[in-house]
């Protein structure tokens, strides 16, 4: 009853009503979405830092071992 009321009230009707609906889920959709492929490329970056310093470390530690024999 309140439904009604509330709709002749506004003038929306339920159709537009379900279109504004579904458009704010899709662009919440969207912009999780965008958020994880940051994450993702965070994460890449990340990973290719973490890469580099064990190489680092790696070289670092054989040219020790070569240094003590």
């Amino acid at each position: 009853m309140f439904t009604a009321r509330f709709y002749s009230t506004c003038g929306i009707r339920r159709g537009c009503t379900a279109g504004i609906v579904l458009l704010v889920l899709l662009v919440s959709w969207h912009t999780e979405l965008s958020i994880l492929h940051v994450v993702n490329m965070e994460i890449s970056r990340l990973s290719k830092l973490v890469d580099a310093v064990l190489f680092e470390v790696t070289a670092s530690a054989t040219a020790n071992l070569k240094g003590i024999t």
